[in-house]
């Protein structure tokens, strides 16, 4: 096929699949070329790159030199004795004068399309690097290198392979893939893996570094490269490189070496597999594919990565390989979640993450796989010993919970570097300047949550047994170790940077924690939970449900814990967006609005003028109408508290009583129950609204509620048959119909609308309940 460009299989004649060295076109030794180390000189600044490209005689010999003799007759500009290959030197400086060139500036272009330089800009014709002519040249080289056998050049194969990715891609045209199909390109790379294991280790490594970086630069054809890779047998050999690596590693240990001080050329190797697995999860390759590839020989390939994660060897670019591939396939593979515990990767993750010097995504990583591991390990604990260990057991133990504070730090120095896009020696996967910092440290405070969160996800033996108790001591060391490492106050900082999709996970923890414990509220206080700019942006509207429903039942836990706090509520200036909640397409976000405005009410006043104001209340009161009964529960709460410590609100609340009425015959008991105290406090404070009341007939429907043959049933001592709430809770119905009739006796108006309807022969009945609360509340209204 020419330089390089055949049709067919790339590899034909070159290297068989699984052998070890193979043979194939050996050509003529040839003559050094001259000046190519000057070229290579230059090359090393964009100025000097520019002008290179600008010197297509130069380039041409650049070209040439990695070319075997027998091909450079046809060639044009080369010059020179041509009797003989050029050194291995002279190729050597070639291969990096083409990554020089590819690192200042485009080699890649569609034929006739512009080019830019480090040196400057504006159109320039193809060339002999943009035409793809320099991946044809390098193809050659790496032919040339894999097949010399007297003597053998790993070290020039190696440097060709590396310079591969600088040249293949789907752009040069009219030679694509180094003018073969994608599939082909990617199945000499599979087949380049077995070229062998060589003391140096640098070809394997170098063809899975070549795999790596092709990761992420399959643009349109990615659909297709996963496709090629999952039929392919690219991730068979990376698990291969793997296994060996890993079991040569461990012969030496067995024999008295040390992996990490002698085995250079193991962790390169092995550190260049776990980056390449990881490009094939980023081309779209699914995680049951890339688990089952690792399973292949054993769990040798999962310990491999391991010894990834934790050696001093590998690179900061390979720990995160290592770290992104097992959390792909622990998520969907119990067995190779087994093995990575086996191996001792939770050690090993939770050392990625107190490393102050860890940029942010690989402590995202590291947080993505302890997910999966310690869900699994928290099941393998529950069915080998019949009786749950939660996974706060594990995160205490292990030492996972003040790791996750130390990732969640934002003043670390790795969080500080990858913030100011100083990402040098992480890698591809690690590339994005500021945005891919920020992008990471999003990632951090997402998984950083999800982990923290599964000790309350995680079911609880039943109530009262031993393990049970047990359970429930190793959740309150949990959360005493949550509060001793200040994790709300983290995620609370941690919230500005975090767009609306990522709002969830960090959300759902602090309203969890708030929700638990005052303690907890007061961090998220003190953190700035409560900032104006903070509250409408997790209150906006557009939010998903969870996020508004989680921020709203933090700040409603946090008026109802005090009114201590309703100051701090008052800064955030919530009446609007409250108010813009209060008709939100979700009944979960309509139901937690009415709580937290009647949250707002439940220790004083305090909100009222405000409600007033923003005209609050009427977008409160149509909520008793909702479709949802747990809306309509809470709105009349929040309406009975917003009548409860002064007739300010009387007049505004004069419209709720028609519908308050109406649900004295709702389904649920305990908005019945709302319902009826609501009405209570409308006569509690003022005689204002007496007459409503009556016109209303809210005097009979509560005479209904408390004399009903169920209610005296209930009074009776028996339960009532209604959901929502039973009679023994204080909360009832019955018992809350009773306490604001009272109210209503002590207006004449009422009083003598009610020994009209006869009520004082009908609560008569209930004077002799065996419930002492229905005894006090009936002779409260006869006295």
């Amino acid at each position: 096929g020419g330089e390089g460009t055949g049709t067919g299989s790339p590899g034909a004649g070159m290297v068989a699949s699984g052998s070890r060295r193979g043979e194939v076109g050996k050509g003529p030794e040839g003559q050094a070329r001259q000046g190519i180390t000057a070229a290579e000189a230059r090359a090393a600044t964009a100025e000097g790159a520019a002008a290179l490209r600008a010197n297509p005689e130069m380039l041409q010999k650049v070209l040439d030199t990695l070319k075997p003799a027998s091909r450079k007759s046809g060639s044009g500009g080369g010059g020179g004795d041509k009797s003989g290959d050029s050194s291995q030197a002279d190729v050597a400086s070639a291969l990096r004068t083409i990554q020089a060139l590819a690192s200042a500036c485009s080699l890649v272009g569609t034929s006739g399309t512009s080019g830019t330089s480090g040196g400057g800009s504006g159109a320039r014709p193809p060339d002999a690097l943009s035409s793809g002519a320099a991946g044809v040249a390098v193809f050659a080289a790496v032919r040339a290198a894999l097949n010399a056998t007297n003597p053998a050049r790993p070290e020039l194969a190696a440097l060709a392979m590396q310079t591969l990715p600088f040249v293949a891609s789907p752009e040069t045209r009219p030679n694509p893939w180094l003018g073969m199909e994608l599939g082909a390109y990617l199945d000499f790379l599979t087949r380049v893996l077995s070229y062998g294991m060589d003391p140096a280790g640098a070809v394997p490594a170098a063809a899975l570094e070549a795999c790596l970086s092709d990761g992420g630069r399959f643009g349109g054809n990615a659909v297709a490269a996963r496709d090629a890779l999952v039929a392919g047998g690219m991730l068979g050999e990376l698990s291969r490189a793997l296994s060996e690596a890993e079991a040569a590693a461990e012969a030496s240990n067995a024999g008295g070496g040390n992996s990490e001080s002698g085995g250079g050329s193991l962790a390169l190797v092995a550190g260049e597999a776990a980056r390449a697995f990881a490009a094939t999860a980023l081309v779209g390759v699914p995680s049951a594919s890339i688990a089952a590839a690792l399973c292949l020989h054993g769990p040798a390939a999962v310990s491999g990565l391991v010894r990834v994660m934790r050696s001093t060897r590998s690179s900061g670019a390979a720990r995160l390989g290592a770290m992104s591939t097992v959390a792909a396939a622990t998520c969907v593979s119990p067995a190779t979640a087994a093995a990575a515990l086996h191996a001792g990767a939770v050690p090993a993750l939770r050392a990625a993450l107190a490393d102050d010097a860890s940029a942010p995504a690989h402590a995202a990583a590291a947080l993505a796989a302890l997910i999966p591991l310690v869900t699994a390990a928290a099941a393998a604990s529950t069915s080998n010993s019949g009786g749950p260990v939660v996974p706060a057991v594990m995160l205490v133990e292990q030492g996972l919970v003040s790791a996750t504070a130390a990732a969640l730090d934002p003043a670390r120095p790795g969080t500080a570097a990858a913030k100011a896009g100083d990402l040098a020696g992480y890698g591809q996967l690690d590339t994005g300047g500021t945005s891919g910092g920020c992008q990471f440290g999003a990632a951090v405070a997402q998984r950083a949550a999800q982990l923290l969160h599964l000790p309350f996800s995680h079911p609880l033996p039943p109530v009262g047994t031993p393990a049970a108790a047990a359970a429930e001591a190793s959740l309150q060391r949990y959360q005493e170790t949550l509060l001793s490492e200040a994790i709300v106050v983290s995620l609370v900082q941690a919230l500005d940077g975090l767009t609306a999709e990522q709002l969830v996970a960090p959300m759902g923890l602090l309203s969890q924690l708030v929700l638990r414990s005052p303690a907890y509220a007061q961090q998220f206080l003190e953190a700035g939970g409560l900032d104006e700019a903070l509250t409408r942006r997790l209150l906006a509207p557009d939010n998903s449900p969870p996020v508004l429903v989680d921020a709203l039942l933090a700040v409603s836990q946090l008026a109802r814990i005090s009114a201590r706090h309703y100051s701090a509520i008052a800064r955030a200036n919530l009446c609007d967006p409250i108010g813009r909640l209060l008709s939100h397409e979700d009944p979960g976000v309509r139901a937690r609005s009415c709580n937290l405005l009647g949250n707002m009410c439940r220790h004083s006043g305090y909100f009222y003028e405000a409600f007033v104001t923003h005209g609050t209340l009427d977008a409160l009161i149509e909520r008793c109408a909702d479709t949802d009964r747990t809306t309509r529960k809470f709105a009349c709460f929040a309406i009975g508290n917003a009548g409860f410590h002064s007739d300010v609100l009387y007049r505004q609340l004069r419209s709720a009583i028609p519908p308050l009425v109406a649900l004295l015959a709702d389904e649920e008991d305990k908005t019945r129950a709302n319902a009826a105290a609501a009405l209570g406090n409308l006569v509690r404070n003022s005689a204002a609204l007496c007459g409503d009341l009556v016109n209303a007939k809210a005097l009979e429907a509560l005479m209904e509620l408390a004399t009903s043959p169920t209610a005296v049933a209930e009074a009776d001592g028996g339960a009532s048959p209604r959901v929502g709430g039973s009679a023994s809770d204080g909360q009832s119905p019955l018992k809350i119909a009773l306490f604001s009739l009272g109210n209503l006796c002590t207006h004449r108006e009422c009083r003598e609308r009610l020994l009209a309807l006869g009520f004082e022969a009908k609560v008569a009945g209930l004077a002799t309940s065996p419930d002492a609360s229905v005894r006090k509340y009936v002779a409260r209204i006869q006295g």
